[in-house]
C-alpha cells in the first residue's frame, strides 16, 4: 500500500506546486446592463460611484484613461421606444467632466480608446428599434473632437463586443471583426498603410498589451495566438469540450492571462451540469493557477500606483 500512496502523495505536491498566485494588481472598472452605477476596484479598494441619470438614462463600456483619474463611457438616454448615444468623460467621483462625441439620432454605439489617448475606434450600426443595419468602424479624435476620413464597413456584427485590447500597443493597428457563418471573422486595419490582414475565424480576438505583432483568440475551444507579420499560428491555451475556453483577457503588463472555462458533468451541456469557473495563466511559464469562482467582471484594467 506505501508503494502506492508514495507516487500518489507525489504526484500531488508535484501538482500543487505548479499552480501560482497571480498578483492582480491594478485599477478596473464595469458597469452592469440597464445600470446607472459604475463598479471601480482601485489596487483593491472597491468603491462603487452613481451616475446622473433617471429611468431612462443607463451607462455602458467603460475605460480608463492615461490620466487616470477619468474615465469614458456610453451614455444610453431613452427617447420613446429607442435610445440616443452619447460617449462622456467621467471622474472616479461620477461627475461628468466633458461629452467626446454624439452619436446621430438611432445610432447605436460602442468604443475603444488607443493606448496613445486620443484615437478612438468608434463601432456604430443604425438602430431602429426593430432592425439593425449599416455596421461599420470609424476613427475618432477625442481631444480635436474630430472624425478620421477612415470608414471601414463590413457585415454584421451584432452582438460582437470591442474588447479593451483591440488596439495595437503602438496604436498603429486595430482588429476588426464581423459574423461570418456562426463564427466571426477578423483582420487587423493599419491606420498608417491602410493595409488589412487576416487573422482567422473565432471569436474574441484581443491584441497582446506588450507585443506590437501577436493577437489572440479563441477556436476549437483553446486560445490561439497569430502573428500578423509572420503569420505563425501557435496554441497558447489547450481546451476540450469538457474544458473549453469560454472567454479571456490580458492583465495590463501582458505576463497573465484570465482564462474563463466553461466544464460539463457527465457530457450534460445544461444547468445543473454546467460550471464557469476561471483560471489564470503565467505566460512566463505557461503554469495555471488554482480555479477560481467565475464572478470577476472587468470592462477595463489599467496597471496600479508604483510604489
Amino acid at each position: 500500500m506505501k508503494r502506492i500512496l508514495l507516487p500518489v502523495i507525489a504526484l500531488i505536491l508535484l501538482a500543487c506546486g505548479r499552480e501560482f498566485e497571480p498578483e492582480l494588481t491594478g485599477w478596473r472598472a464595469y458597469t452592469l446592463p440597464g445600470s446607472v452605477k459604475v463598479h471601480l476596484n482601485i489596487d483593491g479598494r472597491e468603491t462603487t460611484i452613481t451616475l446622473p441619470g433617471r429611468s431612462n438614462v443607463r451607462y455602458r463600456f467603460p475605460q480608463w484613461t492615461k490620466s487616470r483619474d477619468r474615465l469614458l463611457l456610453v451614455q444610453m438616454t431613452k427617447t420613446g421606444d429607442c435610445d440616443d448615444f452619447q460617449l462622456i468623460a467621467i471622474d472616479t467621483s461620477g461627475t461628468i467632466t466633458d461629452t467626446i462625441y454624439t452619436a446621430p439620432p438611432r445610432t447605436a454605439l460602442n468604443f475603444k480608446l488607443a493606448p496613445n489617448d486620443s484615437l478612438l475606434l468608434l463601432k456604430t450600426y443604425d438602430d431602429d428599434c426593430q432592425s439593425l443595419d449599416n455596421f461599420k468602424y470609424t476613427f475618432y479624435n477625442r481631444y480635436l473632437k474630430t472624425a478620421l476620413l477612415d470608414t471601414i464597413r463590413t457585415g454584421s456584427t451584432r452582438g460582437l463586443l470591442i474588447d479593451e485590447t483591440v488596439w495595437s500597443p503602438d496604436s498603429k493597428n486595430v482588429i476588426l471583426s464581423a459574423w461570418s457563418g456562426s463564427k466571426a471573422k477578423a483582420f487587423t486595419y493599419n491606420l498608417v498603410t491602410k493595409d488589412t490582414t487576416y487573422i482567422d475565424k473565432g471569436v474574441n480576438f484581443l491584441w497582446s498589451p506588450t507585443d506590437n505583432d501577436m493577437v489572440a483568440y479563441i477556436k476549437d475551444f483553446s486560445i490561439c495566438t497569430r502573428n500578423i507579420k509572420t503569420g505563425k499560428k501557435e496554441i497558447l491555451f489547450q481546451g476540450k469540450r469538457k474544458r473549453s475556453a469560454t472567454d479571456f483577457r490580458w492583465n495590463p503588463q501582458g505576463d497573465i492571462l484570465m482564462i474563463h472555462l466553461q466544464r460539463y458533468l457527465l457530457n450534460v451541456e445544461a444547468p445543473p451540469f454546467q460550471s464557469h469557473t476561471i483560471i489564470y495563466l503565467s505566460m512566463k511559464d505557461k503554469t495555471e493557477s488554482r480555479t477560481f469562482l467565475d464572478d470577476q467582471r472587468i470592462d477595463t484594467w489599467i496597471e496600479g500606483d508604483k510604489e
